[in-house]
């Protein structure tokens, strides 16, 4: 498929090779066997053939010749005014939903997508489209191959797809033995910080946020790998510490965690606190503690007083000093 640059509808002397141009795009959607054989290069050209076709309707519309130059066209191949005039649209369903385009053909269609039109556009597309799990899979692992994995519009993008994906199964203890193997079998840390948008936007009370912070909670009580990862992700995703005002649960976890380490902690000659070597999860020692203390107590409102009372209790019954050097230490 040839490109053409929007400039050329305004050019009398080009006004037929852009009229060309436009049927060729018409044509190449209506037939679209050629996207099995297709490569990056030709996806690509298609979706920035479909942008300038945008741009070039737009002006039309805009100076009052788009109905002209639409009834100039001599098949529309189906397809209305207002549908062409978001041919991007077009061209990304048309991607998604054809059998056969190689997987990087797929990937590349999104990603230019996502450059021309935003994630937000890319969002509404997917809302109005009935998706099969494969397609669903398929755009959940070109989201977790991009860069700046932990980017907020990413992390909502595909926390988005999650929920759709999985809305089907209610089987609650399915979900969660599913979710579980998921989450560890993730070494970037990218599932748990769309686990926890996933919570915050469910407002837990969906049966996949439920299923997820069942999930999250036998992470956290088996204190291994993936739990010390959960708490790196906690400190570096902000947007993920949210989920805490959304479920009781998982805070009351967090809470239970915190206790579990400081039975682990030891003094030094140095009058701090570290982990004792025998101990679970050693990764996670005095300072971490605090830092998530803190992360927790930043967020204000019902958490700060819970953790308030929380280290209240813990203050009172301890027995030891552990506690108190906890609440000095605490930034507020």
């Amino acid at each position: 498929m040839s490109e053409f640059d929007s400039t050329s509808a305004t050019s009398n002397t080009e006004c037929q090779e852009v009229m060309s141009a436009f049927i060729s795009f018409l044509q190449n959607l209506n037939e679209n066997e050629w996207l099995s054989q297709s490569s990056k290069e030709e996806i690509k050209s298609c979706l920035h053939s479909a942008r300038n076709i945008e741009k070039i309707l737009d002006g039309l519309k805009t100076n009052g010749s788009l109905e002209a130059f639409v009834n100039l066209l001599p098949n529309l191949y189906g397809y209305n005014v207002d549908q062409i005039c978001n041919a991007c649209d077009i061209t990304l369903r048309m991607v998604l939903t054809a059998s056969g385009v190689p997987l990087p053909c797929v990937r590349t269609c999104i990603d230019e997508y996502l450059k021309l039109c935003g994630s937000e556009r890319f969002e509404n597309v997917l809302a109005s489209v009935i998706f099969s799990s494969e397609i669903y899979r398929v755009l959940l692992d070109f989201i977790a191959t991009t860069d700046n994995d932990f980017e907020s519009h990413q992390i909502n993008l595909q926390s988005h797809l999650f929920r759709n994906l999985w809305k089907t199964e209610t089987h609650t203890q399915n979900l969660t033995d599913k979710f579980y193997k998921w989450l560890k079998t993730d070494l970037s840390g990218k599932n748990i910080a769309v686990s926890l948008q996933v919570v915050y936007s469910e407002d837990g009370r969906s049966h996949v946020s439920f299923s997820l912070v069942s999930a999250l909670v036998k992470v956290l009580q088996e204190r291994g790998d993936t739990a010390a990862l959960f708490w790196r992700i906690f400190t570096h995703y902000p947007n993920g510490r949210k989920a805490m005002f959304k479920s009781n649960k998982l805070l009351n976890s967090l809470l239970d965690f915190f206790i579990t380490s400081s039975k682990w902690m030891e003094t030094t000659d140095s009058f701090s606190w570290t982990s004792k070597e025998q101990g679970p999860c050693k990764v996670f020692g005095f300072e971490e503690l605090l830092k998530a203390l803190n992360n927790l107590v930043e967020l204000g409102g019902s958490v700060s007083e819970r953790v308030d009372h929380f280290l209240s209790e813990r203050r009172n019954s301890a027995g030891c000093t552990f506690w108190d050097d906890v609440e000095m230490r605490l930034t507020r």
